[in-house]
């Protein structure tokens, strides 16, 4: 599935269930367990910056709009995330005060969505393997039987999600690198690839990931990663801001 129009994102999107809307029943609790999954799927990109988690019951927007505006001025770049919008649902994603556009929110959705179509017995592998370290192997082994049958490039990129919770960096790039070389994988698995070469200090591999997954899907994640391993590769321009903060 691909978005060709913001209205198919937002379709999509919100063909999910919203809990701000609907209050879950005592029989379905909701857990977090569906947005670990998906991070996994996604590398823990939560991981890559620090984060300010602004809570209470009123106030936690205003709260967030002076802490990101102090931090702007300071020379920081500053990612916030807050509910509900006024007019349209990209007003909740900004960067330095700015709200994302329709293409990069569509390029956001892509990734999420291409994260979520693996194949439903092995993500439930995998989700049984983040929850018990023992059970990884038996995950990769069952994504290898399966790549006996079938090449698909999503479950390479999903043993490279497998290996990379193993550890296994240089096995997990490997894997997200042949997952890049197929169209509907490259914005995801470019991306992944990208960051496993970075933090292997393989800057030229990573270099050559992030430009492809800039190719795919120019977000505001893809240009801070590329960003980080300019200046991990070149060193950072002469006053420079810091690496970029996230809110939440």
């Amino acid at each position: 599935m691909r978005f060709r129009t913001y209205v198919e994102a937002l379709t999509w999107l919100e063909s999910h269930v919203d809990y701000e809307l609907v209050a879950p029943n005592r029989r379905e609790i909701p857990t977090l367990q569906p947005i670990v999954d998906t991070l996994a799927m996604l590398a823990e990109p939560q991981h890559d910056y620090p984060t300010i988690h602004v809570t209470g019951t009123n106030g936690k927007g205003t709260t967030t709009t002076l802490i990101a505006a102090l931090l702007v001025a300071t020379g920081l770049r500053v990612g916030t995330f807050t509910s509900p919008d006024l007019h349209a649902v990209n007003e909740r994603i900004a960067v330095n005060s700015e709200p994302i556009d329709d293409e990069e929110f569509i390029a956001l959705l892509q990734r999420l969505a291409d994260a979520r179509k693996g194949d439903p017995a092995v993500l439930a592998m995998l989700a049984m393997a983040q929850k018990d370290a023992d059970k990884l192997p038996q995950a990769e082994k069952t994504l290898r039987q399966a790549m006996e049958f079938s090449e698909s490039p999503g479950l390479w990129e999903q043993l490279g999600d497998v290996l990379l919770l193993q550890r296994r960096r240089v096995d997990a790039a490997d894997a997200y690198a042949r997952a890049a070389e197929h169209p509907a994988h490259q914005a995801s698995a470019a991306f992944k690839a990208a960051r496993c070469y970075y933090l292997q200090d393989k800057y030229a591999l990573a270099m050559k990931y992030i430009d492809r997954a800039a190719e795919a899907a120019p977000t505001p994640e893809v240009q801070d990663l590329r960003k980080q391993i300019e200046d991990a590769r070149f060193g950072p321009p002469a006053g420079a801001a810091p690496s970029p903060l996230g809110l939440a």
